[in-house]
């Protein structure tokens, strides 16, 4: 127990410290480049536990609670800024340069993913060969005729070559009410056949039973798993683990799209969005696996990260891209009292849903 706190910690310091740094350092190398001043670069919020400042003045923070970060330019919306600066402030800068400062922490976050599931798939990564193992009676599954021994080769016509792919793929159809094909292999006679299912009533509200344990499949374990022939390797050259890695980032930001989607229209259950402390438990499990897996996850994150920071409300990155696009296509900026209004409607957003994976976090832990 307290090895897997141990892990939690520092897996979660470590991505926190990482995706953030990432994200923030997005914003302000565009910013310098394109001549803004920079006033603070700060990993965390609140007291600051260390600071220093460089040659240019500018002020590095390492706050107490860490939790996010920010990237503070010369702005006359903020302070009033001196005539002889004016040209470095932000508000002086055309609405792409400041469109430009502000998608870059999101990318810079993409990129990280893309490189992320590069080492990934350099390292190589191992994992069993998504056989079934026992069905659980009444289930999804069983009421889709999956048996022992059979092993996904895809679903929806796509590969599945581990319960990792498997997973993923049975993200994107939370909620459907059309079922869903999956190609299954008999590992005694290797006679392909189809079944379909039902994924229209899946919640998935107990996340701690596992997702494939959820449709009441229990994965095929065997005692000789170590053998090569329930291991399949995903292991590529540095130059040919490029590809997989873009692909794997593309299909991530996708699946997180749509599950957001999803989460809006009310087709997936809120609970099974995580907060800070199931981040902090997945971090420490992924990390306790080993070094390739940690860095998948990583990668995951990543992109949740950057899909999160895009979205058109006030206070995160996608807040701001509104605002700016909207000045760029209408030739002026909204009012400061439609900006002012829109960005405490986001604070208010933002702390609501905290509070509310907080909540999520805590009530699983004791259920």
């Amino acid at each position: 127990m307290i090895s897997m706190i141990i892990f939690a910690i520092i897996g979660f310091i470590i991505t926190l410290l990482l995706l953030v740094t990432v994200h923030e350092f997005g914003h302000f190398w565009v910013a310098r480049r394109l001549g803004v001043k920079v006033l603070r670069f700060s990993i965390g919020f609140g007291r600051p536990l260390f600071q220093w400042k460089d040659k240019q003045g500018i002020e590095y923070v390492i706050g107490l609670l860490p939790l996010g970060g920010y990237v503070k330019l010369l702005d006359e919306d903020e302070a009033p800024v001196p005539e002889a600066e004016k040209h470095l402030a932000l508000g002086s800068q055309s609405a792409l340069r400041r469109i430009a400062i502000v998608i870059a922490g999101p990318v810079s976050n993409f990129l990280l993913a893309i490189l992320l599931y590069w080492g990934v798939f350099v390292i190589g990564l191992q994992s069993l060969i998504p056989i079934v193992g026992e069905v659980v009676p009444n289930s999804i599954a069983a009421k889709a005729g999956l048996k022992p021994q059979q092993e996904i080769v895809s679903i929806d016509r796509k590969p599945i070559l581990s319960w990792t792919d498997a997973r993923l793929m049975l993200m994107g159809y939370l909620g459907d009410k059309n079922p869903v094909p999956i190609e299954l292999r008999d590992t005694q006679t290797s006679k392909l056949s189809e079944a379909h299912l039902d994924l229209s009533h899946w919640k998935l509200e107990n996340q701690s039973k596992g997702m494939i344990v959820s449709l009441g499949i229990n994965p095929y374990v065997p005692p000789d798993a170590i053998q090569d022939k329930f291991i399949r390797t995903k292991q590529y050259s540095a130059f040919s683990a490029i590809w997989p890695a873009i692909q794997n980032t593309v299909m991530m930001t996708e699946l997180t799209f749509t599950l957001i989607g999803k989460l809006i229209l009310g087709k997936v259950s809120l609970e099974m969005i995580s907060g800070p402390i199931g981040i902090a438990i997945i971090a420490g499990q992924s990390f306790s696996f080993g070094f390739v897996y940690y860095l998948g996850f990583l990668a995951m994150v990543s992109i949740s990260l950057a899909v999160i920071n895009v979205l058109p409300v006030p206070v995160l990155d996608g807040g701001y891209l509104f605002y700016y696009l909207i000045e760029f296509i209408f030739r002026r900026p909204l009012s400061k009292k439609v900006q002012l209004f829109g960005l405490r409607l986001g604070l208010l957003i933002v702390l609501g849903v905290m509070i509310f994976t907080i909540y999520n976090d805590v009530f699983r832990l004791f259920t």
